[in-house]
């Protein structure tokens, strides 16, 4: 205790501490965690990405990222980093946590908050777009709802790609 009674413990690098696992006067062995420090400078999401779309995501891709804390802001962008050899069996499905990096800088970001991530696999420009929810289908295909002269009108169109949130419209529009 003489030989402890003076010493500091001191963090690689700045941080917040934010789990502590021991309480004063507690007993430790060698390989316990006692304390979790945060260092919310460099914060990155752990996206969990099903077996299903691991496969179409690549590390140095960007990723388009959106915060439930932050409605109304602009998507931000992030670059996926080194997709894991493994994933984890949970609920049926097989998930891989993919680290997303991103410029954290003036926003009020958390550990644990949640993101919206849209990987984009493919990108085409000076198309057409409605939103996703416009779209729909029946038996003879897949068509949108217009106004023409006060009157609701189908039109049924040709789909292109969509991130889930806007589709292309090839023809019909």
């Amino acid at each position: 205790e003489a030989a402890l009674e003076d010493v500091v413990l001191v963090a690689p690098f700045d941080g917040t501490i934010i789990d502590g696992n021991v309480i004063e006067g507690q007993q430790v062995s060698a390989g316990n965690t006692l304390l979790t420090i945060e260092d919310s400078s460099s914060l990155r999401i752990m996206a969990q990405v099903s077996e299903i779309d691991v496969a179409r995501v690549r590390e140095g891709m960007e990723a388009r990222l959106s915060f439930d804390a932050m409605p109304g802001e602009e998507p931000k962008t992030g670059i996926v980093g080194e997709i894991p050899l493994f994933g984890k069996f949970t609920s049926g499905v097989t998930v891989f946590s993919v680290p997303i990096e991103f410029d954290m800088a003036g926003m009020p970001l958390f550990q644990g908050m949640t993101a919206n991530i849209i990987f984009p696999t493919a990108t085409k420009e000076d198309v057409i777009v409605v939103p996703a929810a416009a779209t729909f289908a029946d038996p003879e295909g897949d068509y949108v709802m217009l106004t023409v002269d006060g009157q609701p009108e189908k039109r049924y169109v040709t789909k292109g790609i969509s991130d889930g949130i806007y589709t292309e419209i090839v023809e019909g529009l």
